[in-house]
């Protein structure tokens, strides 16, 4: 449990290192994340430890690579490597869960569901092909034009 200091060098240097070090499955929990969004430490908002936090979440995707013709080439393997025993980010109100497992030895698997005999239509590129969205930002307020993928 990192109760120590508050601003994000100090919570993400805490992360890392605790992700490093550890031998056994156990929990990282980094308390007080709320601090990321403090007037007091305003100067790392697009590098706090939230953001820190959400980005490590592409980790648990990229480490699997489902598909690799249409996922980006991967150009920073020591990020995969940091988080190779993390296997689960959990986010509450004011905490954020790395759950960590250093000595497995199994691997995340993807899971593919079989087509049935009789396979449904695809409409996933069917009608329209973007929506505009209230981006959650509590603190900007934007829409954002989210566009899908084309076939």
């Amino acid at each position: 449990l990192d109760d120590g200091g508050h601003q994000s060098f100090q919570q993400i240097v805490t992360l890392t290192e605790s992700i490093q070090s550890s031998k056994e499955q156990g929990l990282i929990v980094i308390e007080d994340t709320c601090s990321s969004f403090m007037r007091e430490f305003a100067a790392h908002r697009n590098h706090s430890f939230l953001e820190f936090a959400k980005a490590s979440t592409d980790t648990l995707i990229a480490k699997t690579n489902p598909w690799p013709n249409e996922f980006p080439m991967i150009s920073n393997p020591e990020c995969i490597d940091l988080f190779s025993s993390v296997y689960s980010i959990q986010f509450f109100s004011g905490i954020v869960v790395f759950k960590i497992d250093p000595r497995s030895e199994e691997k995340a698997q993807n899971i593919w569901n079989h087509l049935p005999q009789n396979a449904a239509s695809d409409f996933r590129y069917n009608g329209v092909s973007s929506a505009v969205v209230s981006w959650p930002d509590p603190f900007t307020q934007a829409s954002i034009v989210v566009r899908g993928g084309e076939r």
